[in-house]
Formats: structure tokens, C-alpha cells, sequence
């Protein structure tokens, strides 16, 4: 079928991979390749693709997770021919049930929220690591990790390769690469300005004060006796004062600001200037409608608190990053 001298002769030729690492691999591998997943293996041998395992061991513990997620980055990252460097990698567990893995990429911040029960176990969580964009150089390199297929199966294994470069390959190896869709624009929606705009004093005036959420949640359970009367009244200003109410405790809580939700009739609260991965899910829409359902006492409050509890782990997790990073040049000095 083919050769792994001749699979090296078309890397560099496409400017994959260098005369140099194709010469150290072909000192002890050379041969005929009949099979054609070895064409992949090849790949892999020439530096120039990765291979996304479901179990990447790594040992237990924190310090064996830590390594084991710098391992794979920097195996990663070494398919790149130096267009991406990784460092400062740091896992922290602020909370038993909580860990989040740091890291830069080309200067870039990477975080990814880890499944802490892992962390006892002998292997990596592997939910984060197909989150291929972190991987990718970024700035004026269009570059990017395409996923390659064989008969519509995926092989695991990524190529980071530019259009013409994925064409090519395609073409010469009978393979379907396949790059990150692109996903289309959101349809137009009311934005927060103007939904905000939309307040009614006269569903206001049967609120309580600000911070009385035990009090709105009365109001809220004696209104809507189950999910029926609570749907029939979503789109009412009393409900849509209530959720702004209840946003407007957010906000109190720690810093944060009114977005947009992917339901179109929703808005949410998040806070300022946290990665996606602290961000709570602050939708007081939806905690009304938790309310009404559960009835449980105490259910709005826990929100707000649970609000404030995701920015204080925030600001905990980026004290004890600084904290090791400053650790490291010290040992460095």
C-alpha cells in the first residue's frame, strides 16, 4: 500500500512534518505498510497526529493526576512542531467534590472543571479532553484539529492541519477529516436591555422589599398552587417580576451582571470576568419553576447562596493557582 519513508515524503511535502524527526523515526521504522489503520500509527510515530484515549492512566492522587494531565498536554502539543507551548499546568481540589485543572496555551488560560472522584482513582477524568479548541495555536495560525474517520467511524486520532493540508491527506490516504463545525448564528432575540426595560411598577408593588426571599418565596407557593397555574402565568409581569427579583439577589450577592440564556424566553445572572467553568447556572426563571414543582422550603435562598458559594470558590481556586505558581519560580530562582 504504501511506505512509512513515502508517508514521511508527503508530511513534508505539506510542511507537517521536518527532514530532521522524519530521519529519527525512520532509523528504526521503514517498512511496508499493509494494514491501513498503520497509516495512523504512522502519523502518530512521525509526531504529526495525537491519539484521544477514553482511559489515560495516571495513578491516584492529585500530584499523579496533575502529571498525568501535563503528560498529555505536552504530548499533544509536541504533534504541533512547536506552534503551541503549554505551561503553568496546575490542578487544584478547593473542595472535596470540586477540582479544576489550569492551564496556558500560548499564553492563552485554559481551565477545565475535573470530576474530583477521579482524582482517587488510577485514571484521568477524560470528559474534558476532547475540548480540542485548547489545543489549537489560535491567533494568526488558521490551523486547527481535525478528527479523522474511516468509514465513518472515528479513529480517535487528530491531525492539526490547515484546509488545504486536510484536503490533502483526505485525497492521499483515502480518510475523512473532519474540523470543528461551525455552529450557526443564534436566531435574533429580545436582548436583556430590553427585557429589563419592560418592568411593570404594578406587579413590582405586590413584591416584598429587596432581600426578603423567604417572603417572595411565600408569595410565589400561595400564587401557584402546582405547574399548571405557574405555566399558565410564565409570561405574565408578576412572574417576570419575581425573576428579576430574585436576579436582583444575585447580584447583591457577588459580582455579576444579566445575561442571556439559550431559552428564548429566559435570562440569567453570571458573574464578571469568571471562566465558564465557576460560572453557576443563575436562572431565577428556572428556580421559580423548581420552586413551584418541589415546594420545598428554603429552595430560593439555598440559590442565592449557592450563587455566592461558586464566586468565593472562584476566588479561592485563583488564590491557590498564584500560590503554586509562585511556588515554582521560587524554586526556579
Amino acid at each position: 500500500m504504501t511506505t512509512y519513508r513515502e508517508v514521511a515524503a508527503t508530511l513534508i511535502a505539506l510542511g507537517m512534518l521536518s527532514p530532521a524527526t522524519a530521519e529519527e523515526v525512520l532509523a528504526y521504522q521503514s517498512g511496508p505498510i499493509d494494514d491501513p489503520d498503520e497509516v495512523l500509527w504512522a502519523f502518530e510515530e512521525f509526531r504529526v497526529a495525537f491519539h484521544l484515549d477514553a482511559e489515560q492512566k495516571a495513578g491516584s492522587g492529585i500530584e499523579a493526576h496533575e502529571r498525568g494531565y501535563r503528560d498529555w498536554l505536552e504530548y499533544v502539543a509536541g504533534t504541533t512542531r512547536g506552534a503551541v507551548v503549554i505551561e503553568d499546568v496546575v490542578l487544584i481540589r478547593p473542595d472535596p467534590g470540586y477540582a479544576f485543572l489550569h492551564f496556558r496555551t500560548n499564553g492563552r488560560t485554559c481551565w477545565w472543571n475535573i470530576e474530583a472522584e477521579f482524582l482517587d482513582s488510577a485514571y484521568l477524568d477524560a470528559m474534558p479532553l476532547p475540548n480540542i479548541s485548547d489545543y489549537e495555536p489560535g491567533g494568526d495560525d488558521p490551523r486547527q484539529f481535525a478528527e479523522i474517520y474511516r468509514d465513518g467511524a472515528s479513529t480517535g486520532y487528530h491531525v492539526l492541519v490547515s484546509d488545504e493540508q486536510q484536503r490533502a491527506l483526505a485525497r492521499t490516504y483515502d480518510l475523512e477529516l473532519r474540523g470543528r463545525i461551525a455552529q450557526p448564528e443564534p436566531a435574533p432575540r429580545k436582548s436583556v436591555d430590553a427585557w429589563l426595560a419592560e418592568d411593570s411598577p404594578a406587579a413590582r408593588a405586590e413584591l416584598p422589599p429587596p432581600g426578603e426571599v423567604d417572603a417572595l418565596e411565600r408569595l410565589i407557593l400561595d400564587r401557584f398552587p402546582d405547574q399548571d397555574a405557574y405555566r399558565a402565568a410564565e409570561d405574565t409581569p408578576f412572574v417576570n417580576a419575581a425573576a428579576r427579583y430574585l436576579g436582583e439577589e444575585f447580584l447583591r450577592s457577588a459580582p455579576s451582571h444579566w445575561t442571556t440564556d439559550l431559552h428564548p424566553r429566559w435570562f440569567t445572572v453570571a458573574l464578571d470576568d469568571v471562566p465558564r467553568e465557576f460560572q453557576p447556572d443563575g436562572c431565577p426563571f428556572r428556580d421559580l419553576w423548581w420552586l413551584v414543582d418541589d415546594r420545598r422550603p428554603g429552595t430560593l435562598r439555598a440559590e442565592v447562596t449557592r450563587f455566592r458559594q461558586y464566586y468565593d470558590r472562584y476566588l479561592r481556586v485563583v488564590a491557590e493557582l498564584d500560590r503554586r505558581l509562585a511556588g515554582r519560580d521560587g524554586e526556579d530562582d
